[in-house]
């Protein structure tokens, strides 16, 4: 199985998923495990997922294609960290339902254009709750899995939810996927942004490294993730298509960009940034 045949077949999986909760259907909970599974075996032996989920990003409703995105970054951050594979399932499974809550609450509202109300705030951050509540009476998912679901939105400054637990009160599974859903929540396209680019995602991870996102963690995905993007064609702010030629180890998100027989140096030309990935 290759990367796109894996990639639709978790899809399917996500979109069942997705219609079995809001029909109140008895969930596709077997597919769901075993798609998970796939995953971890495909990711023992790939080397680069940053470029092949840069393909598929927005081809696919951001319901659907969000948990798929964020298991296998999930998996990614759980290698880096050095997880056992048994670990490295689990955490999968945990981040391929951390979402499944979303399907109760109504299109109307995931698919607002305009900022959301502070009543429809709240109705939104009861979806990690309401996945956790779907799920927890399922033996096939331990307590670890469940917890990832349910702390992924929590943040280690207190000020996440829906607990507003500090520090490693937070589960561990819970801290990676909340590194991993920012990533790609970050270069989607969604009903009320544009999507950014990896680099400013990565910014945006390594800004929150210390103050809300695990450290550890949040500055692992910053010092590996960027090394993938080496040798990618991208498109500059002023409209210029290059290819990164040389990733600055002192601050990675400002490579240096040859543009035909032109040079870019992003940590000195700071009027200039990456927009895409091409």
């Amino acid at each position: 199985m290759n990367f796109e045949e894996l990639y639709q077949m978790a899809i399917r999986t996500s979109h069942n998923l997705v219609e079995d909760v809001r029909f109140s259907r008895e969930l596709h909970m077997v597919q769901a495990l075993s798609c998970a599974d796939n995953i971890c075996r495909y990711m023992e032996h790939y080397t680069n997922i940053f470029t092949s989920l840069n393909l598929v990003q927005n081809k696919y409703p951001y319901l659907y294609s969000h948990p798929v995105n964020v298991a296998f970054l999930s998996y990614e951050i759980g290698k880096w960290i050095r997880l056992t594979p048994t670990e490295l399932y689990d955490l999968v499974c945990s981040a391929f339902l951390h979402d499944i809550g979303k399907a109760k609450i109504r299109d109307s509202l995931l698919n607002k254009k305009e900022k959301l109300n502070g009543k429809e705030v709240e109705i939104m951050r009861t979806h990690s709750i309401i996945g956790y509540r779907l799920l927890e009476h399922m033996e096939e998912l331990n307590p670890q899995i469940l917890l990832g679901i349910l702390h992924h939105h929590e943040r280690i400054d207190g000020s996440g939810y829906p607990l507003g637990l500090k520090g490693d009160r937070i589960s561990l599974y819970g801290r990676i996927i909340a590194v991993a859903d920012i990533f790609d929540a970050v270069t989607a396209t969604k009903s009320y942004q544009t999507k950014s680019s990896p680099f400013k995602a990565v910014e945006e991870i390594a800004d929150s490294s210390f103050h809300i996102l695990d450290p550890y963690i949040g500055q692992m995905f910053v010092n590996k993730s960027i090394n993938f993007f080496y040798k990618c064609e991208v498109k500059l702010s002023n409209e210029q298509v290059g290819e990164i030629i040389y990733i600055n180890q002192e601050e990675k998100t400002k490579p240096i960009i040859r543009c035909e027989n032109e040079y870019h140096n992003l940590s000195k030309e700071r009027n200039l940034e990456i927009v895409d990935v091409l």
